[in-house]
């Protein structure tokens, strides 16, 4: 590995340190919820111990499982039977295919696969989607639900249990679409055409995940709605081996299909950079960080004077040079689970092993022992807590993967060039691994996530110009998801001129990754997209400033880097940082 300079911290610990109690963050004033002035692309999900003024556009599980559906297909990696019900009551009456990895069974309830939910809910049926290896997991966090007009799709970070959607930060995008205009089965459109993207990775992706599910027929239900005013791109993974290279170029899952989209789709930028957000961590080796980075960071070709001779994202190219920038890495610090709202019981839904951040001696078994944070990882962690976000204290188990636009000194515009919100966690089990000298890609999950360039919105020959821009909802009564809610209900790939994806004003950092930009109290407005600054993305009616659409991020931008004093949470420090531990950072 290429020599760089760096700065060593080493930190000498000699007691654990102490957990804050749970508590419940007080603020003034108070805001009633409100139709945001600009659409949001998807909505963070409500904190229990937040009060209301953080709770702002947000949803929870019971605003999107609403109305009156009449089937319903919901998958997760881990479920609570008795949170979902009790969440979810029309789930106790209404037809429900469950694709699940696991079922979290509680002490009045004896875990039985067969029947797993309560002999009186014989209406839900439980599949195990098949797997290939031990090593793979139905990881993937949707819910379609289907009413007598349309259908809802819902994809998000959370699993279904009390604990993710209580005091952690986990992020929901939820549309509403209606039947296709000519419904028959396999159902094409009126005047012809193909089936839209969206629908064809959703079929593509059930088609994998219910091949086992006897008479199963949800594939015909989807391909009865029309997703042509679909606002999201659909990026999936299945368990398999897939050729690579194949002669239409359309490899459908993981890494290649995220390549491919933001290969056709962003333009080079050598000033923007790429931010990574995830909730666990698995093998950390450099050739595997190395190809992950490169699929995030892949773009449209840059110009051949721009390009180093030998580009490696370990070397510190000038801004010019760079091609592979090191992305920022936002990984939770032990002082961030501890001082989370639920401390370090939080730390319990952010996995990693002591081996995939630290380098050390494993013969050592008494006495002192050094921890040294891998050299490869160092330079790019980046602290997710911030006090002048005060969300940031419902510790993370959302998915975001992004790329921000700045000025040559790295100042953040507050615009996006593209962003994630998924199940996939940074990983090649998710995003699959490259085999055979660059020819087969493995992949062990299932993950669905949703993924938002900005030129998707641009131009005028997007697919929402062919279905009309009048709001949609199967639940139009609804507070939140009905008309005049949070939720937007129209087709935004109209091909506006100049449509800007932005994250709130209050989420803005100052350059280089310094961090901090909150506003104190005024950064509660700022969170629904509002701002004072007419550049600033919001204030005022929706329609008096179209083209802004908003990304709530949870976190800064730039995010702010790892400093003195800074360790990166593992499992291992499940009571803090051991006795006697002393950690070189490496920074």
């Amino acid at each position: 590995m290429p020599s760089t300079s760096t700065s060593t911290s080493t930190l000498h610990l000699s007691s654990s340190a102490q957990a804050p109690q749970s508590k419940r963050l007080k603020t003034s004033p108070s805001f009633a919820p409100s139709t945001p002035p600009h659409p949001y692309l998807f909505h963070l999900t409500t904190v229990k111990s937040l009060t209301p003024s953080y709770n702002i556009n947000t949803l929870t599980l019971s605003d999107v499982f609403s109305g009156s559906p009449h089937y319903i297909v919901l998958s997760n990696y881990l479920i609570q039977p008795s949170f979902l019900l009790s969440t979810c009551p029309l789930l106790s009456t209404t037809p429900t295919l469950v694709l699940a990895h696991k079922l979290l069974t509680e002490g009045w309830q004896g875990y039985d696969k067969e029947a797993p939910f309560d002999p009186l809910h014989r209406n839900i049926d439980v599949h195990y989607p098949k797997l290939n290896s031990i090593f793979g997991c139905m990881h993937s966090k949707f819910a379609l639900l289907f009413y007598a007009g349309g259908i809802r799709v819902m994809v998000t970070t959370g699993n279904f249990i009390y604990k993710d959607f209580g005091n952690m930060t986990n992020g929901i995008y939820v549309q509403d679409f209606p039947l296709k205009s000519s419904a028959e089965d396999g159902g094409g459109y009126v005047g012809g055409g193909e089936a839209h993207p969206f629908e064809k990775t959703l079929v593509d992706y059930l088609e994998v995940a219910c091949s086992e599910v006897e008479g199963c027929d949800v594939v015909r239900r989807v391909k009865m709605y029309d997703f042509r005013r679909a606002n999201a791109t659909l990026v999936g993974s299945v368990p398999g081996k897939f050729k690579l290279g194949a002669e239409d170029g359309k490899t459908k899952w993981g890494q290649e299909k995220m390549k491919r989209e933001l290969r056709e789709k962003v333009d080079w930028d050598e000033n923007s950079k790429v931010v990574l957000q995830f909730s666990s961590l698995g093998s950390t080796k450099e050739k595997i960080i190395s190809n992950l980075v490169e699929t995030f960071n892949t773009t449209r070709p840059p110009p051949a004077s721009t390009l180093p001779s030998s580009p490696s994202i370990f070397e510190n190219f000038s801004v010019a040079q760079l091609q592979q920038k090191q992305p920022a890495i936002i990984w939770p610090t032990v002082n961030d689970v501890a001082s989370s709202l639920d401390s370090y019981s939080s730390g319990g839904s952010i996995p990693a092993p002591l081996k995939s951040l630290f380098d050390f001696d494993d013969g050592i078994t008494n006495g002192p022992r050094t921890l040294t944070v891998k050299s490869h990882l160092a330079k790019m962690l980046h602290k997710w807590g911030d006090p002048s976000l005060p969300r940031t204290s419902a510790a993370p188990h959302i998915k975001t993967f992004l790329r921000y636009k700045a000025s040559v000194s790295g100042e953040p515009s507050g615009e996006l060039c593209w962003v994630m919100m998924s199940s996939h966690n940074f990983s090649q089990a998710s995003w699959g691994a490259v085999q055979k000298k660059g020819e087969q890609l493995s992949i062990e999950h299932y993950e669905l996530g949703v993924l938002f360039v900005e030129k998707d919105f641009w131009g005028g020959e997007g697919e929402g110009n062919k279905v009309g821009n009048e709001p949609f909802s199967n639940t139009p009564e609804h507070a939140k998801l009905g008309m005049g809610g949070i939720v937007n209900l129209t087709a935004l790939r109209r091909g506006g001129e100049n449509v800007r994806i932005r994250v709130p004003d209050c989420c803005l950092g100052s350059g280089g990754g310094g961090g901090g930009g909150g506003r104190g109290k005024d950064a509660v407005v700022d969170l629904t997209g509002e701002s004072d600054d007419e550049d600033g993305g919001g204030g005022g009616k929706r329609e008096d400033k179209a083209g802004v659409l908003i990304a709530p991020m949870p976190y800064c931008i730039p995010p702010k880097k790892y400093g003195e004093g800074d360790v990166p949470w593992c499992s291992e420090f499940s009571q803090g940082i051991p006795q006697g531990v002393k950690v070189v950072t490496n920074l």
